[in-house]
């Protein structure tokens, strides 16, 4: 599964012209702030459980043309995948477009 995430996650980065410095960990620490004082420890900032209205971010999901629109109403946040199927090359500029500040 962790070969997949990292294809997949490769695979957007390349499709959206993203050049993302992506450093790996060797192992688990509660806390890496305490290890490096550099590293951005991203584990926090996704939660697929909750919605995105109850979280402190300055990020709106954007709002675009998704499949069956005509039967089912607009589903914000569902995924990167969706964003790209769906708007191609706009999807980055969206993205930029839905980020406060």
């Amino acid at each position: 599964m962790w070969d997949y995430n990292h294809d997949l996650l490769q695979t957007i980065l390349r499709i959206m012209q993203l050049k993302l410095n992506i450093n790996y960990t060797t192992e688990y620490h509660k806390d890496y702030a305490l290890i490096d004082p550099q590293t951005v420890d991203y584990r926090s900032k996704c939660y697929s459980k909750i919605p995105y209205q109850n979280l402190n971010t300055a990020y709106t999901p954007p709002i675009y043309h998704q499949v069956f629109t005509d039967i089912y109403p607009f589903t914000p946040n569902l995924s990167i995948v969706d964003l790209l199927f769906n708007t191609g090359t706009d999807a980055v500029g969206l993205l930029k477009q839905s980020v406060k500040g």
